[in-house]
């Protein structure tokens, strides 16, 4: 996994999906998908304990490589201090995709945070989360929505 403001290398596998270098800044991300293909990521978003402040409801917008828009997820949350939410775009684990636990709590099911609007797809497919393509993908979510992020790489199944 990368954490926020580091670079990190992590292969996949041998041919088919290699996240060569992802970058990770306070409220954005590249990723480049060296392999032939579709990886989906797998994000962790947490608020530390030591920042009391709420933070803004996650907005997460991913502009896959050489795609002609982006897909953006907008979830009814505010992180508070020790909350943490993982989204997970991998496509079976769609009925698990949005983890969320409170602190000091139990990780329940998040897909209700994203109503009925939540999903937005740019791009003319019928992708719901976001996934990235062979190439540079880039990504952001809304500032300050999270004190921290990690991010990991999940290997796809779909050959371009």
């Amino acid at each position: 996994m990368c954490s926020a403001a580091r670079d990190c290398t992590s292969y996949a596998s041998e041919m088919d999906v290699r996240l060569v270098a992802a970058t990770i800044t306070e409220n954005s991300f590249t990723a480049t998908n060296d392999g032939e293909l579709t990886g989906y990521p797998l994000i962790t978003f947490t608020q530390p304990h030591a920042d009391g402040n709420a933070s803004a409801p996650i907005t997460l917008k991913v502009f896959p490589a050489g795609a002609p828009g982006y897909i953006e997820l907008t979830l009814d949350l505010s992180l508070q201090a020790g909350d943490e939410l993982v989204i997970d775009c991998y496509p079976t684990h769609r009925s698990d995709g949005i983890l969320y636990t409170p602190h000091g709590g139990e990780t329940v099911n998040g897909l209700y945070l994203l109503g009925t609007t939540g999903i937005v797809n740019t791009i003319g497919n019928r992708a719901t989360f976001p996934y990235f393509l062979p190439g540079i993908n880039t990504g952001s979510w809304a500032r300050g929505c999270a004190k921290s992020v990690s991010f990991a790489y999940n290997v796809g199944s779909v050959r371009h």
